[in-house]
């Protein structure tokens, strides 16, 4: 992990210290889109690769507002919004975004996301002014899919930890939820794989909506299979709900 982290800060120029790990980068991304505060202007480059701007849609039910524009004129418009979130080649036709110009917006005040997926491995890289900077392993790094990083500024604002799996239950729970969150120091980030038990401890309320919504639905749907109590059995042919199953019996010890 520490080879990982020391590797991909080389690659982008920051420190290995402020460099977390996670498996995706629209998870990664996704941490970052749900620290905005809400109200907060997000401007994208208009085609850019979903995991870059999905995350930051997924966040208008606290008023966050999304709007892209042509690749060739974001700088230029940077100044009107709050984050500027980009890819800095585009997977759709190699176009490289102008880092100059974001990064003399980001002296103005904006605060800039990149992601490197499609530039790591070819293309100098020298972006410890970003705030954050994130990128997978499985493009010109040749690395398998799950291996994602996030580099974090020092200045950057404190990210809050969260996991689709809140998002769910506040959707399961027509919103009456609060999420569990928990600050992570921009100055002393520590590598984050972002499973369930990397997360912070489940409220109260999590667990029974956890135990209300997700439990029940799984045992109705997969009722007419065995159950096991442990995954070891998997090569004998154990159903895949009751896997299934006994994932979410896990969950809910965790939680």
């Amino acid at each position: 992990m520490a080879t990982a982290r020391a590797a991909f800060a080389a690659l982008v120029g920051t420190r290995p210290e402020h460099v977390a790990i996670g498996a995706t980068v629209s998870q990664l991304v996704g941490l970052v889109a749900a620290s905005l505060p809400g109200g907060s202007r997000v401007l994208l480059a208009e085609g850019d690769f979903t995991s870059v701007g999905f995350p930051f849609a997924a966040q208008r039910e606290r008023d966050v507002r999304v709007d892209e524009v042509p690749l060739e004129h974001l700088a230029e418009h940077a100044a009107g919004y709050d984050l500027v979130a980009v890819s800095a080649v585009q997977s759709s036709d190699g176009r490289r975004v102008d880092l100059a110009a974001l990064r003399a917006a980001h002296r103005s005040g904006t605060r800039v996301l990149l992601d490197v997926t499609q530039a790591a491995g070819w293309m100098p890289l020298a972006l410890d002014w970003a705030d954050w900077v994130v990128g997978a392993g499985y493009k010109w790094l040749l690395a398998p899919r799950g291996a994602a990083w996030l580099a974090v500024h020092p200045e950057a604002p404190t990210l809050l930890p969260h996991s689709w799996i809140g998002a769910a239950l506040m959707l399961l729970s027509s919103r009456t939820l609060t999420p569990s969150l928990s600050a992570v120091s921009a100055n002393a980030v520590e590598p984050m794989v972002m499973m369930p038990r990397a997360v912070a401890p489940a409220a109260p309320a999590t667990r029974v909506a956890i135990r209300t919504f997700f439990v029940p639905l799984v045992e109705l749907l997969a009722g007419r299979y065995p159950t096991s109590e442990s995954p070891t059995d998997s090569r004998a042919g154990r159903a895949p709900a009751s896997r299934t199953r006994w994932v979410l019996r896990r969950l809910v010890w965790a939680t």
